[in-house]
């Protein structure tokens, strides 16, 4: 919440401010839920291009499958990231972005915790830890993905090559798929049952809240 009401206010603060305007080409960077840097040409006063190297930060995510709590954790993957922005608005710092993200082996690891029995359930079967061990797993994703969002950009009155820029967004993650370590012990039905509903839970298409600020100066 402390970040939109920041982001918030810095719009709100930008209206009073001159609005960024299109330069040939320039250098950026931007820093919050993940972070990116590199070059950007301006097409015409409507449109710039951006291409960069970016990475979405570290999280973790606390959830459970039929009763069993397991941890959702991502893994560092930074790409080759390209975007377009358009400013519907001339004169206005207001755009819409949207583009894409090339990676190598986007993925997030998945560890699975007995209950207070000492027990994992899965398929509603109770399996005991101490007999199976280590219960982890992976969700991997494809190589490309997506990134959809606004922003609102700025020049500084006392440095006009220096801009500075908001985004809120969403970055998409596509074909997601899961696969569960072989555990000595647990049925293969439910080991199958325990994949699939993972499948269902955390595969296919998902989106993950981006926002950030940036700097960008131009040559």
């Amino acid at each position: 919440m402390k970040r939109h009401s920041a982001l918030a206010a810095l719009a709100l603060l930008s209206l009073h401010l001159p609005a960024a305007r299109a330069a040939d080409s320039f250098g950026y960077g931007k820093i919050g839920t993940g972070a990116e840097l590199g070059v950007g040409y301006a097409l015409n006063d409507d449109l710039d291009l951006r291409v960069g190297i970016a990475d979405t930060f570290r999280y973790r995510q606390d959830k459970s499958l039929d009763g069993s709590s397991y941890q959702l954790k991502s893994r560092a993957n930074p790409g080759l990231a390209a975007s377009l922005d358009w400013r519907p608005a001339r004169g206005s710092g207001f755009r819409l972005t949207g583009g894409l993200l090339l990676s190598g082996k986007p993925r997030d690891d998945l560890a699975f915790s007995a209950n207070g029995a000492g027990n994992y359930t899965l398929n509603g079967n109770a399996y005991a830890a101490s007999a199976v061990g280590p219960l982890n797993g992976k969700v991997e994703y494809r190589q490309l993905g997506a990134y959809l969002g606004a922003g609102w950009d700025f020049t500084l009155p006392a440095a006009p090559r220096w801009r500075v820029a908001a985004d809120l967004g969403a970055q998409l993650r596509f074909g997601g798929k899961t696969t569960l370590n072989p555990a000595g012990g647990i049925a293969v039905s439910d080991l199958a049952e325990a994949r699939q509903k993972l499948d269902h839970d955390l595969g296919g298409t998902r989106f993950r809240l981006s926002a950030g600020m940036g700097l960008s100066y131009a040559f």
